[in-house]
């Protein structure tokens, strides 16, 4: 198994913030090729492609999230643990409240 493969599998999305970052990240990437744990700057991100990612995240939880997270945690997991710190609560708990409103 080729590392790359190895670590998509060690690091697949866990609840609903991850998966919902993974399938961002796959559509503006333009590729799956990477894990939860991989670095989006790495992967052939940008500060460009961070922001539109950061923007649509934004519009879906509803609340301001400063692009410096993006520098700050370049993955995935990284990610969905700030924005949990940031809402004060489980990420996927708030986004699954979300889903439930009219």
């Amino acid at each position: 198994m080729s590392r790359l493969a190895e670590s998509r599998k060690k690091s697949v999305p866990v609840g609903l913030t991850e998966e919902l970052l993974m399938a961002l990240w796959s559509e503006i990437l333009g590729h799956e090729e990477f894990g939860v744990e991989d670095n989006f700057f790495e992967l052939g991100g940008n500060s460009l492609l961070a922001t539109q990612i950061v923007v649509r995240l934004c519009a879906i939880v509803g609340t301001e999230i400063p692009l410096g997270v993006f520098f700050e945690q370049p993955s995935i997991r990284g990610i969905h643990e700030a924005l949990s710190s940031m809402l004060g609560v489980s990420a996927d708990t708030f986004i699954a409240k979300l889903a439930e409103e009219p």
